[in-house]
């Protein structure tokens, strides 16, 4: 699509996306995350992407809690059952999802 000049580095191409390429990134950003792990990477790109576009996204963080929710009810259950090590284990995994969760707005 053309190139910018910038004192800050070499010249930067500039591309412009297809229609589809256009659709394509719009149904990733409107996805949420489908594997818990994920949370802090991939949630957070389309995060800052739908910041850097202007784009609404509580629609994005509606989904994904909704998504995460029977993942944190399957980790309180398997807590309540579990002992020794394995105890130890899924509390940590507790924690570390309610970390994520409350970072949430």
């Amino acid at each position: 699509m053309g190139e910018q000049r910038t004192s800050l580095g070499p010249v930067r191409s500039l591309y412009q996306a297809t229609a589809a390429g256009q659709r394509a990134a719009a149904a990733w950003l409107s996805a949420p995350v489908e594997h818990a792990r994920d949370v802090r990477s991939e949630l957070m790109v389309k995060l800052a992407l739908l910041d850097r576009t202007g784009a609404d996204s509580q629609t994005l963080l509606r989904a994904q809690l909704t998504w995460l929710l029977p993942v944190a009810a399957a980790l309180d259950d398997r807590l309540r059952a579990a002992t020794g090590f394995d105890h130890t284990l899924v509390l940590w995994r507790h924690v570390a999802r309610a970390t994520r969760q409350n970072s949430l707005p």
